[in-house]
């Protein structure tokens, strides 16, 4: 079970999934959960301690998979793109905007070295090559 629910999809889209999304919803919102999990190991701890913060993971894991549909969408006129668990887990990603209300929401300083690396661990840091 995920955080967030097929709902939160819908409500980053602004309308309501296809037969065929909501077949690959479940899956998409587990991958898209293990992302944020991968950059907050206490992610259960911290979702069942502050209901919102659980709010705020569920709706970045909505707006993971509705970049994934929006990018389907993009491609649908060609008449070669079919949507497909491998492919749709290729461009599934939790962006640095989100990492950092992860961050932020998760009541965790910035200053928090483990945390800011552990977070950092998905995306070449910035920092780090001065840019």
């Amino acid at each position: 079970m995920t955080y967030a629910s097929i709902k939160n999809i819908e409500t980053a889209l602004m309308r309501e999934l296809t037969v065929q999304e909501a077949r690959y919803a479940p899956a998409l919102l587990a991958q898209a959960e293990q992302l944020i999990s991968d950059r907050v190991p206490s992610l259960d701890n911290l979702c069942a301690s502050d209901t919102d913060f659980a709010a705020t993971v569920a709706q970045i894991q909505g707006e993971a998979v509705a970049r994934v549909y929006r990018a389907h969408r993009v491609g649908e006129g060609t008449g070669s793109y079919r949507m497909n668990i491998e492919m749709a887990a290729q461009i599934l990603y939790i962006s640095e905007d989100e990492a950092a209300r992860l961050r932020r929401n998760s009541g965790f300083s910035a200053r928090d070295s483990f945390l800011q690396l552990s977070m950092m661990a998905q995306a070449p840091a910035r920092e780090f090559i001065g840019a």
